[in-house]
C-alpha cells in the first residue's frame, strides 16, 4: 500500500522524492508522508493534490479515515558548474 501511495504522489512533476510510512494498529492505521519537491514547485498546489486526490484514494483503499502527517520539503537548487580558465 505504501508503494501505491508513493507512486500516486510521485506522479506530480514537481515531486523529487516521497517517503511513506504506515504506522499504528492494522485496524487504525496512520500515515506519515515526507515529500520533497523542486525548488520552484507550487507547494500549495502540491499539497492540494495530495490532500484532494492521493489521500482520498488511500483512505478508500484502506477503508479508514487514515490520520496523516504531511511534511513538505524543498530540494536545494543545483548550481551549474563554473569552469575557470587559468
Amino acid at each position: 500500500m505504501t508503494a501505491a501511495i508513493g507512486e500516486d504522489i510521485g506522479l506530480h512533476p514537481a515531486v523529487r522524492n516521497v517517503k511513506v510510512q504506515l504506522t499504528g494498529h492494522p485496524d487504525q492505521p496512520a500515515l506519515s508522508l515526507r515529500v520533497t519537491a523542486d525548488p520552484d514547485a507550487d507547494l500549495l498546489g502540491l499539497r492540494r493534490r495530495i490532500t484532494r486526490q492521493a489521500l482520498p484514494h488511500a483512505r478508500t483503499a484502506l477503508d479508514s479515515p487514515l490520520p496523516t502527517t504531511l511534511q513538505l520539503a524543498v530540494a536545494p537548487r543545483v548550481r551549474p558548474k563554473q569552469n575557470t580558465i587559468t
